[in-house]
């Protein structure tokens, strides 16, 4: 049994691991070099001003977006937000992202974005979204819109090997 836990151990220890960190930019952290560098996995904070028939709110969360490379010029971003974007003039510290519908029995949203900005590994992108949500309860629709802010910061894995010693 003794054999068994230091080999689960050994195994466990000798596993790769991940490790989330701000992203500098190829320039010691103020902008972006190539289509590489905007690349990547974001750790975001979301505020968002939320007003809902006579209700009115702020909402704070957070998650990651990720992005990843369509082709040249476009990028596809999951998670938070999950849109496509395509580079403003070929430069690479600003991003348009197309706008969404989302629509189901409840009700529609339509969300559209401000230009994201890149740089330092930081991301940021205003958004604004509107339409008409019904409660759970009863089935009305009522009056829907928000502002959101997302900040993110860009996440980097950095894989290790780590051997155990007996």
């Amino acid at each position: 049994m003794k054999k068994f836990l230091r080999l689960l151990i050994i195994a466990a220890i000798s596993c790769c691991v991940c490790i989330s960190c701000e992203k500098d930019g190829p320039d010691g952290g103020t902008t972006i070099g190539s289509m590489e560098d905007l690349l990547g996995t974001y750790s975001v904070t979301v505020e968002e001003n939320v007003f809902w028939g006579g209700d009115s709110g702020t909402i704070y969360d957070n998650g990651t977006i990720t992005i990843t490379k369509i082709d040249k010029n476009r990028v596809q971003l999951r998670g938070l937000i999950s849109t496509q974007g395509t580079l403003v003039d070929g430069e690479l510290g600003e991003l348009d992202l197309e706008p969404q519908y989302n629509k189901d029995n409840y009700g529609y949203i339509t969300t559209t974005y401000t230009r994201a900005l890149f740089g330092g590994g930081i991301l940021t992108i205003w958004s604004e979204a509107s339409g008409q949500l019904a409660t759970t309860s009863n089935g009305t629709q009522y009056p829907y819109s928000s502002l959101c802010y997302f900040e993110g910061k860009k996440s980097r894995i950095i894989e290790a090997n780590l051997t155990y010693n007996t």
